[in-house]
């Protein structure tokens, strides 16, 4: 049961289990009882009635104002009912995501996989992908797989990159991201345009610090190196053995360090810019 700091009982003693921790935090609690569970609040009212078989009562859930609901043990369906105990997700699925990222998580039935927010209203529809990466990467963007190619979306169902690629790099960290497709790569924004179109053979580096460097074979298949720019301006021709670039952050400027017909030499990023 629950007690308050003038020592009165507020909550029966008639639970199995009461979770301290989310009450004191959130002033809500998982409260079980005979095998059944459900929401109390720190005055000891019922605000989901003891009928679910497991209430995943985590503290990202709490803190965004649901939780998953769990029904059945050999055929267990998931749902979600929020914090007045309404039922804002049936329990019907086969999963539910017990974390919700940005107020999304993933739901599954029957193998398929669709997106919910903490509304209980389906974002991306079971089935719309053939597979949808859980983990949330940066700038809020997922990947999502349709036909065994790769593409990105936002939580909240909008597509930003179609799933034509081979493979696109979804950190964009730099605001740019790496994309292939038939074993040719380019370069792409957030905003879904090609900077740099799929011609290469391959790309290092998606323009860190304004840069990225360029590989394409030559007719005798040894690789040959150059350097682009955001513009995809060709700044350093494909034609070096090696190329390595180097912030020198005291004058904030850059060296390429490059290679050609076992000669190493020198020259700035900027020179070649210009």
């Amino acid at each position: 049961g629950i007690i308050n700091r003038n020592k009165k009982i507020v909550t029966p003693i008639i639970y199995d289990r009461i979770d301290v921790h989310l009450l004191k935090e959130f002033n809500y609690s998982v409260a079980c009882k005979d095998n059944k569970c459900g929401i109390i609040n720190i005055r000891g009212e019922i605000i989901a009635p003891l009928i679910y078989d497991y209430i995943h009562g985590t503290y990202w859930n709490f803190k965004n104002g649901y939780a998953v609901v769990t029904n059945g043990t050999d055929k267990r369906k998931d749902g979600m009912i929020n914090m007045k105990g309404e039922v804002i997700l049936p329990v019907i699925y086969d999963a539910v995501g017990q974390y919700l990222r940005d107020g999304y998580t993933l739901i599954q039935q029957d193998k398929k996989q669709g997106i919910v927010n903490k509304k209980g209203h389906i974002t991306v529809p079971l089935g719309t992908y053939d597979w949808i990466n859980e983990q949330t990467e940066n700038k809020g963007l997922i990947s999502v797989y349709k036909d065994k190619k790769k593409g990105t979306i936002r939580l909240d169902g909008k597509v930003i990159h179609e799933p034509i690629y081979n493979n696109i790099d979804t950190d964009f960290e730099t605001n740019f991201a790496v994309i292939s497709k038939d074993e040719k790569y380019g370069i792409i924004n957030k905003k879904r345009k090609i900077i740099t179109p799929l011609i290469y053979d391959y790309i290092y580096e998606e323009f860190e610090n304004g840069y990225a460097v360029v590989l394409e074979y030559d007719d005798n298949k040894n690789n040959k190196y150059g350097i682009i720019n955001t513009k995809n301006r060709l700044v350093a021709p494909v034609v070096y053995d090696e190329i390595d670039i180097i912030d020198l952050e005291e004058r904030n400027r850059q060296l390429a360090v490059v290679k050609k017909d076992e000669k190493s030499y020198n020259e700035k990023c900027r020179h070649f810019y210009e």
